[in-house]
C-alpha cells in the first residue's frame, strides 16, 4: 500500500508530458545501463527486467522528455547491490528517483546523488541502505519524500537521515520519514510548506517542540510524531480540519503525538477537527481536563492518553462513533457517566490506574460493542459496579474490577495492656446482600495470617499485649462478577516465559490482557497497632518513591526497587491465597527468587516502613 502510494504522490506532483526521443544523449543512456547492470538488472523480478536492445523510452520504470531522463521508478523491481558512483550526475534532468521496496539495495547512497538539483521526489522506504542520507533541504524543487522503514532497530551505524531546514524546500506536501534514524529538530520553516499533507516522523530521535507554525499547514491529511523525543506543550493545530481517513490514498485520519516527553494542558482544540479518526497521546506529561464534550468529533473511532497526568471528570458526551476509549494511568477522579450509553459502537473501555470512584451509572444494556472495560486500581468498591453482574458475567465480554487501590487511609491503634482492640475492614459503601465476601486478615511483621484472622470484616483481639505489636492488612475478595470470565489466567498458564507487566509498560510479545487479574479484589488501609508506647513501626528511612518490582527473564527473579522502605513484601494469587512474604530491607541484596511459583497471575502488596500499602500487578509465564 505504501509503494503505490507513494507513486501516487510522485505523480501527482511530477508533472510534464513525458514523450519518447531516441536522441537520448549517450552519456545518460550509459549511466542507466551501469545502474543495471549493478543493481543485477537481468535477475529483477518478472516485468521489470530491461531489454538493452531496446530503446531506453520502453525499459520499465523509465521516462524520458525533452530527450532527457526525467524519471526513474523501480519500486519493487528486485534490484540488488550498491548505487553505482557517478551515475546521478549524468542525469541531472532527474525530476524522480524511486527505488522503495527493495531490501536487497544495499550500501550508502552515492555523492553525487545532492546533484540533481531538478529533483522533486524522492523514494527509498523499505530499502537496506546504510549510512547518511543526503541533506534534503539540498533540493529546492522537492515536494515528496519516503526513507521510511530503514533503519527499525535505531542502531548509530545504521541508515540515518538529517531533519531538512523547511525555509529551503517550500513546495513540500509529502513527507514520510518514519523509522529512518531520523535526527535534528523541526523548524519554524515547515510553516511555509503550505501544501503539507502528509507527515510522518514516527519512531525515530527528533527533539525540541513543535513550532506553532505548523497550524499554517492547512492541508493536512495524516500526522505522526508518534515515538521521538519531542518536548514542550503541544501547539494549537486547530487548523488541521482536513485530517480524514481515506485508505485508499493512504490517509489514516491519524493525529499521534504519543511516546514523547510533552507537557502542558491536554489539548482542547481538538474539538475542532471533525473528520480526524484516531487520537493518541499516551506516554508524555499532559495535565489538564478532558473537554466535557467531545461529541463533535463526528469520524473520531479511537482516543487514547494512557500515561499522563490529566486530570479532572471524565468527558459526559463521547464522539458518536467512537470505538476505544483509553486513559489509563492518569489522575481521573468521578465515575462513568450514564451519557456513556449513547455511545453505541463503544468497543473498549481502559480507565486503569486512575482515581476514580463512586456509583457507576452507566448501564451497558444496549451497547452492544463492547468488548472490554478495564476499571482496577481505582478507588471503586465492589457496590458500586452491582449493576454491571450480568455483564461482568458475560463471557463475550472482559470485564476487569480487578484488584482496586487500598481503601482507606492507614490508621494507628493504640491501646493498653489487657484492653480490647477491634479491627474495623468495613468497606465504606452499602454492600447489597447478593455480593459474598471474604476476608483474609494479614500479620505484616510475621507475613503469615493473624492469629485473630477470620472471614469478618470487623475482628478484635480480647485482650491485648505486647506481643500482638505489628502491622495488619486486611484483603477482601469476592467472585460477584465471576471468577476470571474471559480464561485469562488458563490461557497464561500455557505460556512458558516469565515477564511482568510494570506501571505504563506493554509487554512485547504477549497481550496486555495476559498480564491481567481478572478476580475482583480489594485490600485495606494498613492497621499499626501501639500497645503501652510499643509500635512496631520503625522510621528507618523516609519513603520516596511507590515500591515497585522488576523482573529478570534470565534468573526468574525480582528485583526489588528501594527495599529500605518496605518492611514486608506479599505475594498473593487472584484467589487471595498468599504464596509467598519477606522483609526486604533485612536483604542483602535486593532480588528475590520466585522461579519456583506456578505459572499465572499474582499481585504484590508492599507494607512500607512509613506506614503505607499499595499493590502492583505481575504475571508469572
Amino acid at each position: 500500500m505504501k509503494s503505490k502510494l507513494l507513486l501516487t504522490c510522485l505523480l501527482w506532483f511530477v508533472v510534464g508530458s513525458f514523450t519518447a526521443f531516441a536522441q537520448l544523449p549517450q552519456s545518460e543512456k550509459d549511466a542507466l545501463i551501469k545502474l543495471y547492470q549493478s543493481l543485477d538488472g537481468k535477475n529483477w523480478n518478472e516485468g521489470f527486467v530491461w531489454d538493452l536492445n531496446q530503446d531506453p523510452s520502453k525499459w520499465f520504470g523509465i521516462k524520458i522528455d525533452q530527450n532527457h531522463v526525467v524519471e526513474i521508478v523501480l519500486n519493487g523491481a528486485g534490484l540488488k547491490g550498491t548505487l553505482p558512483e557517478g551515475v546521478f550526475s549524468k542525469l541531472p534532468w532527474l525530476k524522480l528517483v524511486s527505488m522503495g521496496s527493495n531490501p536487497q539495495l544495499m550500501g550508502t547512497i552515492p555523492t553525487d546523488f545532492s546533484s540533481l538539483k531538478q529533483l522533486e521526489a524522492i523514494g527509498f522506504g523499505s530499502v537496506g541502505l546504510t549510512g547518511q542520507f543526503p541533506a534534503l533541504d539540498a533540493f529546492p524543487n522537492l515536494k515528496v519524500v519516503n526513507v521510511s522503514m530503514n533503519n527499525l532497530k535505531r542502531e548509530p551505524n545504521g541508515f540515518t537521515v538529517t531533519m531538512p531546514d523547511f525555509n529551503k524546500i517550500p513546495h513540500l506536501a509529502y513527507f514520510e520519514a518514519g523509522y529512518c534514524g531520523l535526527k535534528g529538530t523541526i523548524n519554524d520553516g515547515i510553516g511555509k510548506c503550505t501544501d503539507l499533507f502528509y507527515f510522518d516522523i514516527s519512531g525515530n530521535f527528533v527533539e525540541g517542540s513543535l513550532p506553532q507554525s505548523l497550524n499554517n499547514c492547512t492541508k493536512m491529511k495524516d500526522f505522526s510524531v508518534q515515538d521521538n523525543k519531542l518536548s514542550g506543550e503541544i501547539p494549537d493545530l486547530s487548523n488541521f480540519t482536513e485530517i480524514t481517513y481515506q485508505a485508499l490514498n493512504g490517509f489514516y485520519g491519524r493525529l499521534f503525538f504519543n511516546q514523547n516527553n510533552f507537557s502542558g494542558p491536554f489539548p482542547r482544540w481538538i474539538n475542532l477537527l471533525p473528520d480526524v479518526k484516531r487520537i493518541r497521546f499516551d506516554d508524555n506529561h499532559l495535565t489538564g481536563e478532558i473537554p466535557n464534550d467531545l461529541s463533535g468529533l463526528f469520524e473520531l473511532e479511537d482516543l487514547t492518553a494512557d500515561n499522563n497526568e490529566i486530570s479532572g471528570k471524565l468527558p459526559t458526551n463521547l464522539p458518536p462513533k467512537l470505538s476505544t476509549f483509553s486513559f489509563e494511568n492518569n489522575k481521573l477522579t468521578g465515575t462513568l457517566p450514564a451519557e456513556w450509553k449513547n455511545a453505541k459502537e463503544l468497543t473498549s473501555i481502559n480507565l486503569s490506574k486512575n482515581a476514580l470512584s463512586g456509583k457507576v451509572l452507566l448501564n451497558p444494556k444496549g451497547m452492544e460493542q463492547l468488548e472490554r472495560v478495564y476499571i482496577d486500581l481505582n478507588n471503586f468498591t465492589f457496590a458500586d459496579f452491582v449493576d454491571w453482574q450480568k455483564f461482568a458475567k458475560d463471557t463475550e465480554t472482559r470485564f476487569l474490577f480487578g484488584l482496586q487501590r487500598p481503601y482507606g487511609a492507614s490508621k494507628t491503634i493504640n491501646a493498653k495492656s489487657g484492653e480490647k482492640v477491634t479491627f474495623d475492614a468495613t468497606i465504606p459503601a452499602q454492600m447489597p446482600k447478593a455480593i459474598k465476601l471474604t476476608y483474609s486478615w494479614y500479620n505484616i511483621k510475621t507475613m503469615q495470617k493473624a492469629s485473630f484472622s477470620k472471614n469478618a470484616a470487623v475482628v478484635e483481639i480480647p485482650q491485648v499485649s505486647v506481643n500482638d505489636v505489628a502491622n495488619f492488612i486486611c484483603l477482601i475478595t469476592t467472585d460477584y462478577f465471576g471468577n476470571d470470565p474471559a480464561g485469562v489466567q488458563e490461557e497464561s498458564l500455557q505460556i512458558p516465559n516469565y515477564t511482568m507487566l510494570r506501571d505504563g509498560d506493554e509487554d512485547g510479545e504477549n497481550t496486555e490482557e495476559e498480564n491481567r487479574i481478572y478476580t475482583p479484589m480489594m485490600a485495606s488501609g494498613i492497621f499499626k497497632l501501639v500497645v503501652d508506647g510499643v509500635s512496631g513501626t520503625e522510621s528507618i528511612y523516609d519513603e520516596q518513591n511507590t515500591p515497585k518490582v522488576y523482573p529478570s527473564t534470565t534468573t526468574g527473579s525480582l528485583t526489588i526497587d528501594s527495599p529500605k522502605n518496605i518492611e514486608t513484601l506479599f505475594i498473593f494469587t487472584p484467589k487471595g491465597e498468599k504464596v509467598f512474604a519477606c522483609h526486604p530491607y533485612k536483604l542483602e541484596n535486593n532480588t528475590l527468587d520466585i522461579s519456583y511459583l506456578p505459572r499465572g497471575n499474582y499481585f504484590v502488596v508492599f507494607a512500607t516502613i512509613a506506614g503505607k500499602s499499595y499493590t502492583q500487578t505481575i504475571t508469572r509465564k
